[in-house]
């Protein structure tokens, strides 16, 4: 086990999940919401770098090359 961000971490007894306690011992998970922020934000700036700056790119070479 060790300590880390004011928790304890360690393996689960079949090795493969990791499990963060907190001080009191309770087992501590994300919950619902915090997964889909966390997946919103990451949507939107992968969207972001991935989808829509290589359409301006190209849209930009485009009306360059008229």
């Amino acid at each position: 086990m060790r300590r880390l961000a004011g928790l304890t971490w360690a393996a689960s007894p079949s090795g493969q999940q990791l499990l963060a306690y907190n001080q009191l011992g309770f087992r501590r998970s994300w919950s619902v919401a915090m997964n889909l922020c966390v997946t919103t934000i990451g949507n939107l700036v992968g969207g972001t770098i991935f989808v829509a700056v290589p359409f301006q790119l190209v849209a930009w070479l485009q009306q360059r090359a008229r």
